[in-house]
């Protein structure tokens, strides 16, 4: 379990006068990771805060709550729902009022990160790069512009900010911000796009290198969530790699995990890739799996990524034979990356969509295979418990992703980013490979610099 000291962001429900126990019962939840009980304690807690009388010390102590509930929120339901959305507003709002310039810059991180997660990419860096003050803030900044540059295909770009978040983390004890961005984003999250870029920058074995640097960091911290994070790092890194053994065992503790602690996004995701282990090792029975796990982890609302995942459903697809149908997934995952600004994947698509197109012997401008929609879930079916995500079986997900004709696959991709038929389709952060051998350029900045 998560060693949590008394809140080290600051967050100190006991020296509140509203009801210190309410506030202590979400603290310990959410030490023990029980992150839906913890949700329910914390609104609690903010009700009877709001019924005190306004001012600055009322302010102050919602601000703890909201922050700690965004927290929860992230690692039971996820960054990209509308209630993490909201309980990051309402903290951007209450520490302006209060003039906390520290958890100012934590709430304005959570919110560019669900941004960044439910497709607006664009709109999570930008935000994310307005990061000034001490070495905290650039610490946030650089690891939260190098995730989305990341997807956008700025690997060097983004390389150069891991990089230099990653010196900035390992220079100082940052600790406490996992209980309100629900993850150690200063170190795992950045640990992790480093990887990835560098397997982009064609440096196979320094990615795995660092992919495994990732899970030590996350098991010396004890925290569920980030070593859900980290497993899903190393996961993605051995599938690059097409080494199957590696993927299967490092997926199947990824779900053990998720499903124990009830994470959705990860269990998801750990099903679909352990599913992919198995068509990749023959057993083409495991595909409608893969696209069970990417149903579960899609009702979070994330889209982060969610071209490459389509693109491994298309590589097993292929696997097993069906060539039609990895064609309509390409199409699908093609219109995602333009729609959302994830080209990342962009160029193992088009490599694969042009074997595919040698393998059936038919032209480019053919008539293209069905592709996917999903439905946007049902707001009871956007929040599973802990026991729903353990309990439900990796088919039963399977039903929300449905063949549709062409026209409509493409049409469909025409809304907002964030809208219910484009939010749901599939989520990942699975990096494709890159042919070029890039050398990544450190960017000028330091501790309180500029984020850019």
């Amino acid at each position: 379990m998560a060693r949590v000291p008394a809140y080290a962001a600051g967050l100190n429900f006991g020296s509140t006068a509203y009801s210190p126990e309410t506030g202590r019962a979400g603290e310990r939840a959410q030490a023990r990771s029980a992150h839906e009980d913890a949700i329910g304690q914390l609104r609690k807690a903010i009700v009877l805060v709001e019924s005190q009388p306004a001012g600055a010390e009322r302010d102050a102590r919602e601000l703890n709550l909201q922050l700690a509930l965004a927290g929860s929120l992230v690692a039971a339901r996820g960054y990209a729902l509308p209630e993490t959305a909201a309980a990051y507003e309402r903290a951007v709002a209450l520490s302006a009022a209060v003039g906390d310039a520290a958890r100012l810059g934590v709430a304005r991180t959570g919110l560019a990160i669900g941004y960044h997660g439910r497709g607006e990419v664009e709109r999570g860096r930008a935000l994310a790069a307005e990061a000034r003050g001490d070495r905290e803030q650039a610490l946030l900044g650089h690891a939260n512009v190098g995730a989305p540059e990341h997807f956008q295909g700025k690997f060097a770009s983004s390389l150069a900010h891991c990089e230099q978040a990653i010196a900035l983390y390992y220079s100082g004890q940052h600790r406490g911000n996992i209980w309100v961005l629900g993850t150690d984003l200063h170190g795992v999250a950045a640990l992790s796009h480093s990887a990835w870029n560098l397997w982009y920058l064609g440096q196979p074995d320094a990615a795995r290198a660092r992919a495994r640097e990732t899970v030590a960091l996350a098991r010396r911290l004890e925290d569920p969530f980030s070593l859900a994070y980290a497993l899903f790092c190393e996961t993605v890194v051995h599938s690059l790699r097409s080494d199957v053994a590696a993927l299967r065992e490092r997926a199947t503790e990824m779900v053990a995990l998720s499903e124990t602690q009830g994470f959705p996004f990860w269990l998801g995701l750990g099903r679909a890739f352990h599913a992919a282990a198995s068509v990749l090792a023959g057993e083409f029975g495991a595909l409608p799996e893969i696209m069970g796990g990417m149903a579960l982890a899609a009702e979070t609302g994330s889209q982060a990524g969610a071209p490459g995942m389509l693109a491994l459903l298309a590589e097993a697809q292929r696997a097993a034979g069906q060539l039609a149908e990895a064609r309509g997934i390409i199409a699908t995952a093609m219109a995602v990356a333009a729609q959302t600004g994830q080209p990342s994947s962009d160029s193992d698509l088009h490599r694969l969509d042009g074997d595919l197109l040698l393998a059936t012997g038919g032209p480019a401008d053919e008539a293209a295979p069905p592709a996917i929609t999903a439905p946007s879930p049902s707001p009871a079916s956007r929040v599973p418990t802990r026991s729903r995500c353990a309990q439900r079986p990796a088919s039963r997900a399977c039903g929300a992703i449905r063949a549709s004709a062409p026209k409509r696959a493409t049409s469909s991709h025409r809304s907002t980013a964030g809208s219910p038929k484009a939010s749901t389709l599939a989520t990942s952060l699975k990096p494709r490979r890159c042919s070029l051998n890039c050398k990544p350029r450190l960017a000028p900045g330091g501790p309180s610099g500029e984020i850019r």
